[in-house]
């Protein structure tokens, strides 16, 4: 089972008590999206990056499997962000171990243009050390979840991401700026 890392207090809290709801987190109807992954009506363009070829067919199939959603892929960083600037996604799901440009570094990309600062990024990674969540979150991501996964918990982690506003990008980023870093 994978772990998450969400941004926003009232998440984390529910991730904490996995009685609160299906895989420990709250309602997605507290978020204002359907239990499908849509918001509603729209169907939302979700990029994932990673150089797994079976992990990128199995999470395109979760995802047209359980949720309203247009699932474009890109094989390393370099690609998805090409990708990213071609498809504009509603949310990219983002490996960190891969050749030429990581994730951290695709993330840092992206968080720092100020016409796509405000994109929803969840990785999803092996990486599973506390300083790996603290680099993936001081880069600017909205949620942190190891492999392996389940499937309902990455659709959450999606509509997590979607539905954060920018105040809660920034309030996350003044929370990390206070606490130290752990050690490696």
């Amino acid at each position: 089972m994978g772990s998450c890392s969400h941004c926003t207090s009232r998440c984390s809290a529910a991730c904490a008590d996995s009685s609160n709801s299906v895989g420990g987190r709250h309602s997605q109807e507290e978020d204002g999206m359907g239990t499908d992954g849509t918001g509603g009506d729209r169907t939302y363009k979700v990029l994932i990056v990673d150089d797994n070829p079976n992990l990128l067919s199995i999470v395109t199939d979760s995802l047209l499997e359980l949720g309203d959603f247009q699932v474009v892929t890109a094989a390393d960083g370099a690609e998805g962000l090409a990708a990213f600037y071609a498809e504009h996604p509603d949310c990219m799901v983002i490996d960190v171990k891969m050749p030429g440009l990581d994730g951290y570094q695709l993330v840092r990309a992206i968080r720092g243009d100020p016409e796509t600062a405000g994109t929803p990024l969840v990785i999803l990674t092996a990486l599973v050390q506390e300083i790996n969540r603290f680099t993936g979150m001081a880069a600017g991501v909205d949620c942190y979840l190891t492999k392996p996964v389940k499937p309902q918990d990455l659709v959450a982690a999606i509509q997590q991401a979607i539905a954060r506003s920018e105040a809660q990008r920034r309030q996350q980023l003044r929370v990390l700026v206070e606490e130290p870093p752990p050690e490696a």
